[in-house]
């Protein structure tokens, strides 16, 4: 390397350097909004999961291969078994559970929409339509149930006992 160079290099990197640790959050908030020190997979045993949807294969974060509706801040398991639905074509049931992180809390919150429901908290919504519940779950949290089932009946009344046990145990975590 030419001397001319050397200095242009190292000031292309001291840029970067500054430029990179611009805006940034604490390393606890980059850290929880990735999802670290909780695992939503945890929220809900195997059994309670079979007992919803039969068989499945776990629980996975958005992976490619089963992808969730909220990425990292959820946990979704699929039935094993699917079924031909008219007009749908293959059917696995699905459950997810979402633990917001809080840097997008407030973004997750505006999206809950539904009719209100009691027992979980205020604010508490369910949408008959996609069967999303979405819910304070403690912890000082905001989460997320989504029962992906082909039959409507008992939907809701799943979204509440699911939504009741994660609810449970974030608030055993504060």
């Amino acid at each position: 390397m030419s001397r001319v160079k050397i200095p242009a290099t190292i000031a292309l990197l001291v840029q970067a350097t500054l430029l990179s640790a611009c805006g940034q959050s604490s390393s606890s908030d980059v850290a929880e909004s990735r999802g670290a020190g909780l695992d939503r997979c945890t929220l809900l045993t195997d059994e309670e999961v079979s007992a919803a949807i039969g068989a499945h294969h776990g629980g996975s974060s958005g992976s490619l291969e089963r992808p969730g509706l909220w990425g990292a801040e959820g946990c979704r398991w699929t039935s094993v078994t699917s079924r031909e639905i008219a007009g749908y074509g293959n059917w696995s049931d699905a459950i997810e559970v979402a633990v917001f992180a809080k840097a997008r809390e407030s973004w997750h919150r505006d999206q809950a929409e539904g009719d209100p429901v009691e027992g979980l908290g205020d604010g508490a919504r369910y949408n008959e339509t996609n069967g999303e519940l979405w819910f304070n779950c403690g912890a000082d949290r905001f989460c997320a149930i989504k029962a992906h089932t082909a039959s409507a009946d008992g939907r809701e009344e799943l979204a509440r006992r699911l939504a009741a046990i994660v609810r449970g145990r974030m608030q055993s975590r504060s």
